[in-house]
């Protein structure tokens, strides 16, 4: 089970632009988020949000650095009750 493979994904908090903007929005158009670098981004591992971090950079590609942990919604083994 430790081997298994689960899909990361990021989601960046909500930014707004112009409807403007929207409109000149083109394949290869950067889209200015105005997010700080300390913006918070959930971490979802699987269907589950596990992890709060901040956007960056490592060696010139995009990365998360976690800074926190959120709860578990699925229950451990041992919480379970007895049937």
């Amino acid at each position: 089970v430790r081997a298994a493979r689960v899909t990361l994904t990021a989601r960046l908090p909500e930014f707004r632009l112009t409807m403007r903007d929207i409109a000149r929005v083109q394949v290869g158009t950067v889209v200015p988020t105005g997010l700080s670098k300390d913006a918070r981004v959930i971490v979802r591992a699987g269907s589950q949000e596990r992890f709060i971090g901040h956007p960056g950079r490592v060696s010139g590609s995009l990365a998360i650095r976690i800074v926190d942990t959120l709860p578990s919604t699925t229950p451990s083994p041992d919480s379970r009750t007895p049937s």
